[in-house]
């Protein structure tokens, strides 16, 4: 699940259907939407780190992310991601703070700071 499922879906371009992938521009509005970056150019340069880094990828490779309407795709998203035992391990601790979070907001608040009952 994504943060932003309307922004990670299945697109066309002319005759092709890209599964899982989103819009460049789209893309960086909902950064800066969602205060992830501070401008279009900062967006674009952590995009490029993303990609840098084989966590996301043009999907047909053809093109470095930049402020246009461009597909992209996350790797982990078409199964290109290259998986070692690290990633793995990183995905596991993710996964276990994604459901830490989620529990914590469901949570009721403590009524001491620093109470022995783990909030």
């Amino acid at each position: 699940m994504h943060l932003a499922p309307d922004l990670v879906r299945d697109r066309r371009h002319h005759l092709r259907v890209y599964s899982c992938s989103f819009d460049a521009a789209d893309c960086l509005s909902w950064l800066i939407e969602e205060n992830e970056a501070p401008s279009r150019v900062a967006a674009v340069f952590l995009m490029n780190i993303l990609q840098k880094s084989r966590i996301l990828h043009h999907v047909t490779d053809d093109h470095l992310f930049k402020d246009q309407h461009l597909f992209f795709r996350f790797r982990q998203d078409d199964n290109t991601f290259p998986v070692t035992q690290v990633t793995r391990l990183f995905f596991f601790a993710q996964r276990l703070h994604d459901r830490y979070e989620l529990q914590r907001v469901h949570r009721p608040q403590c009524r001491e700071k620093n109470s022995r009952n783990g909030c």
